[in-house]
């Protein structure tokens, strides 16, 4: 007769009210920790684990599924973040990903600009095959960092950028991580975008303008 040596349970509830206990239970916490409880009629002892042998590695980190995004894409913001830089505000755009035709799009939203803060309104409309997987937005004359009010908004699951010193010809500044409910991984550009044969430009579409309220 095979004895199963080790039990798992995602509660110590489930643990307690189980008639199918193991010499070796292993018990998941609240406080993201692994506990090894045995116990006898007598006493229970539930010791932390730092390994579990059964389970396999997870590496903490940010795996990207899709193809990388053109970065046209990025050179067109660029183009569009320049043009309100000399405006000393703010902007943003969303990149999508469209399932159905499983394709990149850039969006540039309804939003309202200032020196220090933009305010972008999701596209009233839902569609189920398109998902936000960045937000980009610029810091004009600034460097480019994470704000608290930036960390305090980047809570969705997705990618986010920030794009600053636009004031420079070259050279400019740009940060991306991601993440959601505020754990964060920083990202390289490149990992993100593909550059090959991908020009500058100082041109980007003109209706873009009537959705920015300045």
């Amino acid at each position: 007769m095979k004895i199963k040596l080790r039990s798992f349970f995602w509660k110590l509830s489930d643990y307690l009210s189980s008639s199918h206990q193991s010499p070796m239970n292993i018990v998941a916490s609240r406080d993201g920790r692994l506990y090894e409880v045995r116990e006898t009629d007598f006493m229970r002892i539930a010791v932390s684990k730092t390994e579990v042998t059964e389970l396999e590695d997870v590496q903490e980190g940010v795996t990207l599924k899709l193809p990388k995004i053109p970065g046209s894409y990025l050179a067109t913001a660029v183009a569009f973040f320049r043009y309100y830089c000399e405006k000393e505000v703010e902007a943003l755009v969303y990149i999508y990903w469209n399932r159905s035709t499983c394709s990149y799009e850039l969006v540039c939203p309804e939003q309202n600009v200032n020196i220090i803060e933009v305010v972008s309104f999701i596209e009233p409309v839902y569609n189920p095959d398109r998902d936000i997987v960045m937000v980009i937005h610029s810091h004009h004359h600034m460097d480019a960092f994470f704000s608290p009010v930036d960390n305090r908004n980047d809570q969705a699951f997705r990618v986010y950028g920030v794009i600053g010193r636009l004031d420079l010809p070259y050279g400019m500044h740009v940060k991306f991580r991601a993440g959601y409910n505020g754990q964060h991984f920083e990202m390289d550009v490149k990992d993100l975008f593909e550059f090959n044969g991908v020009n500058s430009t100082t041109m980007f579409p003109e209706e873009w303008k009537e959705r920015v309220h300045l």
